[in-house]
């Protein structure tokens, strides 16, 4: 297999918290990213 096909068939599963984000912690990441 190569390097393309490993790309290909990759999955990723995340599993959330049922809470929502803090509004505070949503304009710090903003912020950082800008």
């Amino acid at each position: 297999m190569n390097f393309i096909e490993l790309i290909k068939q990759r999955q990723s599963i995340r599993s959330y918290l049922p809470q929502p984000v803090e509004k505070e912690k949503i304009i710090q990441c903003l912020e950082a990213a800008t």
